[in-house]
């Protein structure tokens, strides 16, 4: 698939979730299937149970960059993405308030 890694053995719980840092689970018991969101774009695929262990990630962008793991560092760049959505749009920034 165009944009995808290919299948890969083993759980990709915590590959996919490094990677990509918003992505939520949503297991459907049933047909022994987990999937990853990013918003509204799925990101990730993992089967279990009867199909055996199996998961495919959406390829990262390329400028991607690895979660900080300082969390004011991580809530600097939260509020730098907020301000520049709320620019795009028109609205006035929010006021950056350290620690």
């Amino acid at each position: 698939m165009r944009g995808w890694q290919p299948w890969e053995k083993g759980m990709g719980e915590l590959k996919i979730e490094s990677v990509w840092w918003e992505a939520r689970d949503l297991h459907f018991p049933l047909d022994n299937a987990t999937v990853y969101f990013d918003g509204s774009h799925l990101v990730g695929i993992q089967l279990w149970g009867a199909h055996g262990n199996h998961c495919c990630m959406r390829k990262p962008p390329a400028d991607w960059k690895p979660r900080p793991k300082d969390p004011i560092e991580q809530d600097r760049i939260c509020k730098e993405w907020i301000n520049n959505r709320r620019a795009t749009r028109g609205d006035p920034p929010l006021p950056y308030r350290p620690g």
